[in-house]
């Protein structure tokens, strides 16, 4: 792991977009600050928030320079990830949403996963899906391998958007198409597979988190 930490080939952007997430914030930023691999910059866009998510993540900002906070008036989630990926400087980029915890190794194993699959352009990984209280409700698992990930891509999305990391350096161009508020995830992999490999990694990886807001 020690030759991939300073290697700016080998470095994620991970990209979150908070609206109004103060409650569960702290845990999901602290999710990703305590990872094992720790080369990374961490770009949070506050999209608008009218609750103390913008103090939450200025918090946060000044303990951990790696974190680069974008402030913005309400734009969605899909114009704020485009946002977020035009401000990236790095060769993959990993989504955690602002509800959502990852495990200390998440970002080790993926990029792990990149580091010798350097066709691939795609990775997800299994979830635990959690309440509001962070109680396990279920176990997200799916098929894993290329061929049957794009065959089920047919029918359903099967790739967790919070799980996913992307190989930039296949998609220089990569963005969301903002004609989508939902579903943007979806419309982007099934666009992805056409052309290049992807991968389910068996293991839970986040938590993903099913609430009432």
């Amino acid at each position: 792991m020690k030759n991939l930490l300073n290697d700016k080939n080998f470095k994620i952007s991970v990209i979150m977009s908070v609206f109004n997430d103060e409650y569960y914030l702290p845990k999901s930023i602290e999710s990703i600050v305590n990872q094992t691999y720790t080369n990374f910059e961490f770009i949070i866009v506050n999209d608008g928030s009218t609750d103390n998510s913008r103090s939450i993540i200025m918090n946060y900002k000044k303990k951990d320079d790696r974190i680069i906070f974008i402030d913005q008036e309400r734009k969605g989630l899909t114009k704020s990830l485009n946002i977020a990926i035009k401000a990236s400087n790095c060769s993959y980029i990993a989504r955690q949403d602002s509800d959502d915890i990852s495990s200390n190794s998440r970002l080790e194993q993926q990029i792990n996963f990149f580091r010798t699959n350097k066709d691939y352009a795609l990775c997800g990984t299994f979830a635990e899906i959690i309440d509001d209280n962070g109680e396990v409700l279920k176990k997200k698992r799916s098929v894993t391998s290329c061929n049957n990930i794009k065959k089920k891509l047919n029918f359903s999305n099967i790739f967790l958007h919070p799980s996913i990391m992307i190989n930039k350096t296949l998609l220089p161009e990569l963005q969301y198409d903002e004609r989508y508020k939902v579903s943007q995830d979806y419309e982007l992999w099934t666009r992805i597979v056409k052309k290049y490999n992807c991968k389910i990694i068996p293991k839970y990886l986040i938590k993903n988190r099913i609430h009432k807001s």
